[in-house]
């Protein structure tokens, strides 16, 4: 037997480290045999819960010490348990004291980790953990836990098949855990309503495009931003928009291939990424081109949202990688890059491309440092109106339409045509447009008190965002109560735009506010995209015929006949009509032949400050 253990002692000793147990030949055979045996020998306990029983390590041997509130995990290595199960038996290692652990700590047989701090409170409790089998044709091994408490009793509290039953457990829960992780990392990278890429994941993968060298065969960033989005969140609810950037992720994803990434940046933002576009920057800018327009012709077909056909448009920004030679300094430099150029497109009129050039930048500072003034100039109250003078046939004084001026501290006089698009696109129109209502407000209120001013009107614009605010006729209406002034003195110029979203909307409105003597004029009728059925529907008291049309209607054929159809249109439909841009007396006598007898121009006043208007020697 002595010959037994010295040969299993020494087959574990030259291999301390290799997997538990490792007995070789016939020792390591009986040494389980005895040891197993000796651990039938106590009775179950199963009450007993104590230790996650599949996470233990197969290469060494857990002792859990435990002495009042304190803890440590301590590794006896598999030789010892060898010679303990042989020599001494598997008893030796329970009630092991602490001063024995340090002893085999010292000579560097065991290690522990955790807390280890013994009190005299309790006397040494040990929990062991014994592997007392091997896997021989197709058998499990079997694990034997015992627990010896300090009164010195001895309970074996699971065996291997207790064991087994728990592994398939723990399988399971880590094939859960698996999902959840896959789970939580595809939501992590994905937006949630369109399930595409988002910034985070289009981010890495650009990365590792530059990082391995694919994106010297051409590449290219397309920044796409839906135009008016906010209008149709405003006006239809968040759940058409949700339904409209669904079918915009679907549609830009059919005009790429495989290997490219359509990515949603949040909001109206999306993203497409293009790899392997070409070999030199002119043939990867005409793929990028390419690919961007049959995106906007994708784009621009109509979807079908809420019983109604919807009309969206893109603006596009591009920018280049990868065969420029240029060195990118950084990722997000180039996700600037692509907003700078998709800013110019919808600069550019939008429903466009633009692609990034340096110059660009300085174009954009000053954009910026514009909206930083008109946001300051809003809150400093830095604007003004002027008026310039609208006439009848006879050239009498009939009213005004007010024109807002933007007196910047530095800069002076800022016209409109600078700073409203930029308004417009900011939602700076917002209070901007309340300011001018309560300023022509009060002024009519003024006005009412002269003789000389009673009968003037005002005619004040109205943007299309302003107007399709869901309390505009309470605002509007609230204002002219506040102020006192005479409605029927209030003139609303919209312009066509505001017929494109919910006319049934647009309808009600502009009744209410008729029937409170409110008139209405249509702004620039014939540039834009105006129906002639929602046109008769609109309860409008006045066309105004554009300037663009006015200014050379003496000389070409198509102005002139355009006019005409105005004045004509409105007379059929019983409403009066106005000319703005009249600067020649040959202008206003040929409008005057074709029945067009009100006008406004600088023939008869350019705008003026509210005093030089006042002070205007025009009949009244």
């Amino acid at each position: 037997m002595l010959l037994v253990c010295a040969l299993a002692a020494l087959g574990v000793l030259l291999k301390p480290q290799t997997e538990l147990l490792r007995l070789s030949g016939v020792a390591g055979f009986v040494a389980v045999i005895l040891a197993t045996r000796w651990a039938l020998r106590y009775g179950a306990e199963p009450a007993i819960k104590f230790l996650s029983l599949g996470l233990w390590s197969l290469n060494s041997l857990f002792i859990y010490m435990y002495a009042g509130i304190h803890s440590a995990n301590v590794t006896i290595y598999p030789f010892l348990v060898a010679l303990a199960g042989w020599a001494l038996g598997i008893r030796w290692l329970l009630g092991m004291t602490a001063a024995t652990v340090g002893f085999l700590m010292g000579l560097g047989l065991a290690e522990f980790s955790g807390m280890y701090q013994p009190t005299p409170r309790a006397g040494p409790i040990l929990v062991a953990l014994v592997p007392t089998g091997v896997l021989i044709a197709g058998a499990y091994l079997v694990y034997t836990i015992f627990i010896n408490f300090a009164n010195g009793r001895d309970r074996l509290i699971a065996t291997g098949r207790q064991l087994e039953e728990r592994n398939a457990e723990l399988l399971e829960n880590n094939a859960a855990l698996t999902e959840s992780r896959t789970l939580i990392e595809h939501v992590a990278n994905h937006d949630a309503l369109t399930n595409l890429p988002n910034r985070r994941l289009l981010t890495n993968q650009l990365q590792q495009v530059l990082a391995s060298g694919a994106g010297r065969r051409g590449g290219a960033l397309l920044f796409i931003d839906l135009d008016d989005f906010k209008t149709l969140n405003d006006t239809l609810g968040h759940d058409i928009g949700d339904r409209l950037l669904k079918e915009v992720a679907a549609r830009l994803g059919s005009c790429v291939s495989e290997r490219d990434i359509v990515a949603r940046f949040g909001g109206d933002e999306f993203v497409v990424m293009l790899t392997k576009l070409g070999e030199n920057g002119i043939e990867s800018a005409a793929q990028a081109e390419a690919i961007g327009r049959s995106i906007l012709a994708r784009l621009n077909q109509p979807y079908q949202l809420s019983y109604h056909d919807h009309y969206s448009t893109p603006s596009i920004g591009i920018v280049l990688f990868g065969n420029s030679g240029d060195t990118i300094e950084s990722i997000d430099e180039l996700f600037k890059q692509g907003d700078l150029a998709m800013y110019q497109a919808k600069a550019a009129g939008r429903n466009t491309l633009r692609f990034f050039e340096p110059n660009m930048q300085a174009l954009v500072m000053a954009r910026a440092e514009l909206e930083a003034g008109l946001r300051e100039a809003v809150t400093k109250e830095q604007f003004c109106l002027y008026y310039q003078a609208q006439v009848d046939g006879e050239g009498r004084l009939t009213g005004a339409e007010a024109l807002i001026r933007w007196q910047h501290p530095e800069r002076g006089v800022v016209s409109p045509a600078e700073f409203i698009p930029l308004a417009e696109e900011t939602g700076v129109i917002l209070p901007l447009g309340h300011w001018v209502l309560q300023t022509a407000c009060r002024q009519l209120a003024k006005w009412a008190a002269k003789p000389d001013m009673a009968h003037l009107t005002i005619a004040v614009n109205i943007s299309a965002r302003q107007f399709r605010l869901p309390n505009f006729v309470e605002e509007a209406l609230a204002i002219l109560d506040h102020h006192g002034a005479n409605p029927q003195r209030l003139k609303m110029e919209l312009t066509e735009s505001v017929m494109v979203e919910d006319v049934e909307d647009i309808v009600a409105k502009m009744t209410a506010l008729k029937a409170r003597g409110v008139g209405f004029s249509l702004d620039d009728f014939g540039t834009g995209y105006s129906s002639l059925s929602y046109l008769k529907r609109l309860p409008l008291h006045q066309l105004k015929i554009d300037q663009s049309f006015v200014r050379d209607i003496l000389s070409d054929p198509n102005d002139a006949a355009i006019a005409k159809m105005v004045v004509v249109l409105a007379a059929s439909l019983g409403l009066a009509v106005i000319a703005e841009g009249v600067e020649t007396e040959a202008q206003r006598d040929f409008l005057a032949r074709q029945g067009c007898h009100a006008c406004q121009g600088y023939l008869f006043s350019r705008p003026l400050p509210l005093e030089e208007f006042e002070a205007l020697r025009l009949p009244r």
